[in-house]
Formats: structure tokens, C-alpha cells, sequence
């Protein structure tokens, strides 16, 4: 039964390698036929070329294969950013000889470099000198902030010029001896040292609006950002392989474990928003050339690089004891490059067991849509005003004033020229970003070209203008229309209309703004003489209040008064009353005494 199974997976791989264009060398173990399947999987879901892959571990190849157009295992390819490690193994085997010392000033052997006194080898190895990622070797400075990582190439530019002037020889010579050699990779080179090698690299691929299109690669040695050490060695997915299985072993018999170690784990930090940038999505660190940190879980190192044509993805994980290489021949920087990442992301989940993240196929050409979208308006409307110079020339006449023509023909003399000079500033050189995104320069170049020729036109129409103003200025009170001129006619009533109904709008609107400022400015105003009324009105109320006072006052006098009258009365009539008591009793005593006066006489 087993082998029955063995039988029929042997004969599934072979079909699809046909299928596909895949060419296997050796596909042994659960995990990488699934990177197998994984890979011929996304690799049309993602609109890649090809790629080759190798899968190693301390001991042997487990896995290599090559998908797409290249064909052969033996394609060379562009290392890019892989190439970091091996110029730091040359420059850390110098050291173990004693021809530098990391901590020395790089003036001290590269006095030329005279503005980056202060700045170290080991800086330089670890990109924390302060040297821009916009900066090449024509114009070396210390543009960034010191100690702090940020990835230039020109740091390893350097590194190869320090080889090259402490061991006497090339960089070439000097690597292959010492680092190459003894990892037993006879196919690593450059194009500088070995031109006529021009045929064996894998059909390179640059992308122009979404459409991969074949471009042979050619080195240019008087290319400031194409140096060898910073990116320029060429070499093989089963060379590379090599390669990871020497730090797997962490060393040879001519590379100390040492060096292994400094080069993978003497590492600073990077910037927090690399763990958005990064390959992982993870907080990272820079060594010399590697990158480490950890997903999943487990321990990772590893390096990426994308150049014009090509992109190369090495990863270790060391307490698995494996080591895997893929090389792409795409340079699609803006949809590819995510693309191809998430393909080295998913072989590496599957040598950690885990299951990889699926690409959709829509991805792609929808990206791409949206971005060919912006960029197709951008132009059409960088050459709105050529193709209506002529509507632009009777509104000037309309309404012609000289300040209104300088105005117009300044914006689109500042506009262009604002992108020519703030971009290489801000973003990168105009030769590197060709390199890179060639459609998307070109598009600029077109946007940038468009603006100065509509302010030409504009400039030569607008000298017309003024000198025919000067000579029958009575000439621009009407505009005359060719018959054939009915659809700018229709556009510049559109444009006129627009106009007015927009100063109409802003009229309406300063109108209204006024009315209510008068309406507010009335209401103020009564509500002061509403104040001023309620004032008085209190006034009068405490008035009648102080006379109600007064009178009230008056009302107590006189009932007091009242009173003191009645009181009097009072008096009067008790003194009357005892005065007539007492006369009525003086009348009653005298009748007695008279009757007793007439008793006693009669007696």
C-alpha cells in the first residue's frame, strides 16, 4: 500500500512539473511536497514569473525546484540585500586577522570619507552611521541621526571599498577566497568581474502597469547604487543553500562560530514601524546583513530585497535546524512585492507545521486597476489645459486681465516644477525610482512634460492677447464664434455659468450674511430699549412704592392723630360727665337740705 501511495505522488509531482515548467530536483518529506503544492499554487494566483526555491538543513539539500519561466536550478539571480551578510563576513574576517577594529573611526583607513568622521565599522555593519537611504556614493554625508537604524546601501558600499583597500584586492577576489570557497559555492559571482557570465542569470522581469515584461539584466559599473558589496553579487538557489546551511552549522573551517554569532545576533534595534514593513509583521532587530525575530514562536533570522528585476528572500530557523531560499525574477515593486512576501510567509509557515495564507487571484489585477486607474487621470488631467487652450483663451478675453493671465500661467509653471525637485528631496532620485517603478515615472515624466507644455501654450496665447489688447482694446468687449467652435462655445457657457451661479451663490450668500447681521444689530437694539424700558419702569415702580411709603406714613400720622383727638374727647367728655355727676348731685343735696331746713323750722 505504501508503495503504491509513494507511486502515485511520484507520478502527481512529475505531471505537474510538466504542467507547470517546474523542474524538481529533489522533493523528499510531507512538508515539502507541501511547499510544492503551495508554490505552483500561488505562483499563478499572484502573477509571478518564477521562482526557485531551496529547502536546506545542517546536513544535506532536502528540497529544490525551480516554477515559471527559468527553467533550471542553476538560474542565477540578483542576491540584492542578501549579499549584506557575506560583505560582513569578509569585513569580520579581516578583523579576526587584525587588519581593523569594528570600533575604529572609518576615516582611520577610508580618509576620503572625510564628512563621516565619528562614524564606526561596526555602524556601518549595523546601518546606525547616520547615512541616508536617498544618499549613493557620489555624494557621501551623514544626513539621518546617528545610532539610530535606517537601510542604506551605501553603508555596504563602503564595507566593500574597506575590503578592497586593506586585503590589496578586489571585492570579488577577497570574498571568494574567504567566504565563498569555503562554503563551497562555485557559483556565486559578479557581473563585474565576470561579464562574459551575462547568460546564465534568469530572465529578468520588470512590470509596467501590471504587465510583466521580459528585460535582459545588465551591470553598469559607473552606476552609483549598483556597487557589488551593497547588493550586486549573483549566485543560485543550490549556492545559496549553501550558504544557509554554513550558519545552520554555525561555521566551517574557515568561518569561526564567532563571527556566526556576531554576525546573527549582535543585532540594535529597528524602527517601530518596522514591524509593519517587515517580512513577519513582527518587532525586528538588525544584526550584519540579517534581520532577526520571532513568529510563531520560534527564533527566526532573515533578509529580503527587492531590485528593479528581481527579489531574493533568505530565512534561518535555527532551533529547527532549517534553512530556506527563494528567488523571484519579478520586479513588481508596487502589487508583486507584497505578493512575493507572502509567498516566502507561507513556505515558512508550512516548515513550522502551520498552515499558509492563501493569495486571491483578484488581488492582483484589482491593485493594479486601481493603481493604473489614479495614474491614467492624473495625466488626462495634466493635459486638460492643452487640449482646451482655445476655451481658455476667449475666457481670457472675456474677462481680460493681465494679473488673471500671470496667475494662470504660474500655476502650471510651479506645479510641475514643484514635483521635479521635492521629489528626489522627499522620496528618492528620479534615475532610482525609473529603476524601480518604471511606469510609474514615466507617468510623472508625462504629468511633468504636460504642465509645461500647457504653460507655453498659455504663455505664447497670452503675449498674443496682450499685444492685440493694446492695439484694439475695443476688440475684447464681444467674442466672436466660428461655427466650429460650437463645443467650446457649449463648454465655456458651462464654465461662464458656473462662474456666475458660484458669484451668485457667494453674493447670495454675503447678502444674506449682511440681512442677518442687520436683523442681529435690531434685535440688539431692542433689546437695549427693552432693558432701557424695564429700567424705567422699576424706577417708576420703586417711585410709586417709596409714595405708597409715604403715604402709608401720612395714613399712620393721621390715625395717630385720630386717635389723640378721640383720646381728648374722650377726656373732655369724662370730665364733662363727672362735672354734671357732680352738679346733679349738688342738685340733689339741695332739696334735701331745703326739706331739712323746713323740717327743722316746722319742728
Amino acid at each position: 500500500m505504501r508503495k503504491i501511495l509513494a507511486g502515485m505522488a511520484a507520478c502527481v509531482m512529475m505531471v505537474s512539473s510538466l504542467w507547470t515548467g517546474a523542474t524538481v530536483t529533489q522533493a523528499a518529506g510531507y512538508h515539502e511536497y507541501d511547499v510544492e503544492k503551495y508554490i505552483m499554487q500561488e505562483l499563478s494566483a499572484a502573477s509571478i514569473p518564477g521562482v526557485s526555491v531551496s529547502i536546506v538543513s545542517d546536513q544535506k539539500e532536502v528540497y529544490s525546484a525551480t516554477f515559471g519561466v527559468d527553467g533550471k536550478t542553476e538560474a542565477d539571480y540578483v542576491l540584492g540585500n542578501l549579499t549584506h551578510s557575506i560583505t560582513a563576513l569578509g569585513v569580520l574576517q579581516l578583523a579576526e586577522d587584525g587588519e581593523v577594529a569594528l570600533e575604529d573611526d572609518i576615516t582611520t583607513y577610508l580618509p576620503k570619507y572625510s564628512q563621516l568622521s565619528g562614524v564606526t565599522v561596526e555602524q556601518l555593519l549595523h546601518q546606525t552611521s547616520g547615512i541616508s537611504v536617498k544618499e549613493n556614493s557620489d555624494a557621501v554625508k551623514k544626513s539621518g541621526v546617528q545610532d539610530t537604524f535606517e537601510a542604506s546601501n551605501l553603508n555596504y558600499t563602503i564595507l566593500g571599498e574597506l575590503i578592497e583597500t586593506l586585503s590589496k584586492e578586489t571585492y570579488e577576489e577577497y570574498i571568494t577566497e574567504n567566504v565563498l570557497d569555503p562554503c563551497e559555492m562555485g557559483s556565486t559571482y559578479s557581473l563585474r568581474q565576470n561579464p562574459e557570465l551575462q547568460d546564465q542569470i534568469s530572465p529578468a522581469y520588470r512590470n509596467l502597469f501590471g504587465y510583466p515584461v521580459s528585460e535582459s539584466y545588465s551591470y553598469d559599473e559607473k552606476d552609483p547604487w549598483t556597487a557589488v558589496s551593497s547588493g550586486y553579487l549573483l549566485s543560485d538557489v543550490k549556492d545559496m543553500g549553501k550558504y544557509l546551511q554554513m550558519y545552520l552549522k554555525e561555521g566551517n573551517k574557515d568561518i569561526e562560530p564567532e563571527n556566526i554569532a556576531a554576525v546573527l545576533q549582535n543585532t540594535v534595534p529597528m524602527p517601530d514601524n518596522s514591524r509593519n514593513a517587515g517580512l513577519f509583521g513582527t518587532t525586528e532587530s538588525y544584526g550584519m546583513g540579517w534581520i532577526a525575530t520571532e513568529y510563531k514562536g520560534e527564533e527566526l533570522y532573515y533578509q529580503s530585497g527587492m531590485l528593479a528585476h528581481q527579489m531574493a528572500t533568505m530565512i534561518l530557523i535555527p532551533q529547527k535546524k532549517v534553512g530556506v531560499v527563494l528567488l523571484f525574477n519579478d520586479g513588481d515593486y508596487l502589487v508583486g512585492k507584497g505578493m512575493m512576501e507572502k509567498v516566502s510567509v507561507g513556505v515558512t509557515d508550512i516548515l513550522l507545521g502551520e498552515q499558509p495564507a492563501k493569495i486571491d487571484s483578484k488581488d492582483y489585477l484589482l491593485q493594479h486597476g486601481v493603481i493604473d486607474a489614479i495614474l491614467l487621470v492624473a495625466l488626462l488631467g495634466a493635459c486638460m489645459p492643452i487640449f482646451l487652450t482655445g476655451v481658455w483663451k476667449k475666457r481670457a478675453r472675456r474677462g481680460f486681465r493681465v494679473v488673471r493671465l500671470i496667475k494662470d500661467i504660474l500655476i502650471q509653471l510651479v506645479l510641475p516644477t514643484c514635483i521635479l525637485v521635492l521629489i528626489p528631496i522627499y522620496v528618492y532620485p528620479w534615475s532610482l525610482l525609473y529603476q524601480v517603478l518604471p511606469d510609474v515615472t514615466m507617468v510623472f515624466y508625462g504629468i511633468i512634460a504636460a504642465l509645461y507644455v500647457g504653460a507655453v501654450l498659455k504663455l505664447l496665447q497670452s503675449i498674443g492677447l496682450v499685444i492685440r489688447y493694446k492695439i484694439d482694446p475695443d476688440s475684447f468687449a464681444e467674442e466672436d464664434f466660428e461655427p466650429g467652435d460650437l463645443m467650446e462655445l457649449d463648454l465655456d457657457m458651462a464654465i461662464n455659468q458656473a462662474e456666475e451661479k458660484e458669484k451668485k451663490t457667494e453674493t447670495d450668500a454675503q447678502d444674506s450674511a449682511k440681512e442677518d447681521t442687520k436683523t442681529e444689530t435690531q434685535d440688539t437694539a431692542k433689546a437695549v430699549e427693552n432693558a432701557e424700558a424695564q429700567t424705567q419702569d422699576a424706577a417708576k415702580a420703586a417711585e410709586n412704592t417709596e409714595a405708597r411709603t409715604q403715604d402709608a406714613a401720612k395714613v399712620a400720622e393721621n390715625t395717630e392723630a385720630q386717635t389723640q383727638d378721640a383720646a381728648k374727647v374722650a377726656e373732655n367728655t369724662e370730665a364733662q360727665d363727672v362735672a354734671k355727676a357732680a352738679d346733679n348731685t349738688e342738685t340733689q343735696t339741695q332739696p334735701e337740705t331745703k326739706v331739712d331746713e323746713v323740717q327743722n323750722k316746722e319742728q
